[in-house]
């Protein structure tokens, strides 16, 4: 299995723990109070582009040889499933996203 592969199959399992983890025991809340603000503030300082999607390119353009464009996990995800969002529009559900999880894994911790 390609480098690039094995790194998005890592990306899709963080990306719906991230997602979905606040459902699981509670230790599990507790790892992703910690875990979503430090993975929400890498993505903006990296101008809204995450460390995973960024090593996947990188092993894309050693095995293919070539440039690649860069196009986000979450988007091409999304393409696949014929699903066509502008990238603000992607970025404001991911923070949904992470923002709910987030304050889910919270209450979860205080009740």
């Amino acid at each position: 299995m390609k480098l690039s592969k094995v790194v998005n199959v890592f990306h899709t399992g963080v990306s719906v723990y991230l997602s979905l983890g606040s459902l699981l025991p509670s230790i599990h809340n507790k790892i992703l109070v910690g875990w979503i603000p430090c993975v929400f503030v890498s993505w903006l300082l990296d101008d809204n582009k995450c460390l995973l999607t960024r090593i996947e390119h990188h092993f894309l353009k050693k095995e293919d040889k070539k440039d690649i464009n860069y196009e986000g996990f979450v988007s091409k995800k999304l393409k696949s499933l014929n699903i066509e969002l502008n990238e603000k529009e992607i970025d404001n559900i991911l923070v949904i996203i992470l923002l709910h999880s987030f304050l889910q894994s919270y209450k979860n911790i205080i009740l």
